[in-house]
């Protein structure tokens, strides 16, 4: 499953791969996208029985990698690209898609504190991931570079605010929840 994702991201993102930390840095936010909504897990056994883990893997990483194209290009790549890694149909991703942005309340900002916190909580997790492939460097000295630029250095945000509390955020929306996993086994 993992060479899917790697075959994703060297794909979806030729343009990226010689920026360095570009693609380490779509790949954790798409992480931090995935975890806000879908923070009790993605999906549930009976639900990856039904198309198997890699695909429910593969289909909820290209969800939070669009979010997280859209925000740091201001724009993504079109929805059907889905389709290149992916057995799932047009309409499904695109319902998916926006249930999830109903999921968000459309707001796909995260401050630089949000990020950086979010960076430390990555660093345990991190240690498991050392290949090397394509010579690039590995996510824990990605982790490590992209913490140290990115350290917040003073109060940020022009985001709008936000419900921080998890069990708050899981009670506002269970029925987009049921939707989004409909649309994402679709």
């Amino acid at each position: 499953m993992s060479k899917r994702i790697l075959t994703i991201l060297t794909k979806w993102f030729p343009e990226d791969m010689s920026r360095g930390l570009e693609v380490p840095r779509l790949t954790f936010l798409a992480l931090w996208y995935l975890e806000r909504i879908f923070h009790r897990g993605l999906f549930n056994a009976y639900d990856v029985k039904a198309i198997g883990a890699p695909e429910a893997a593969v289909r909820g990483f290209l969800l939070g990698l669009t979010l997280a194209d859209k925000w740091l290009h201001d724009g993504a790549r079109p929805i059907r690209n889905w389709q290149k890694y992916c057995n799932i149909s047009l309409h499904a991703a695109n319902l998916a898609e926006k249930t999830a942005l109903m999921m968000l309340e459309y707001n796909i900002c995260i401050t630089q504190a949000e990020w950086y916190k979010w960076l430390l909580t990555l660093k345990p997790s991190a240690s498991k991931f050392t290949s090397t492939s394509f010579g690039e460097i590995t996510a824990v000295a990605a982790l490590e570079v992209i913490i140290q630029r990115d350290a917040p250095d003073g109060p940020q945000g022009s985001c709008p605010s936000r419900d921080e509390d998890e069990d708050n955020n899981n009670k506002m929306c269970p029925r987009l929840l049921c939707a989004l996993r409909d649309h994402l086994l679709g």
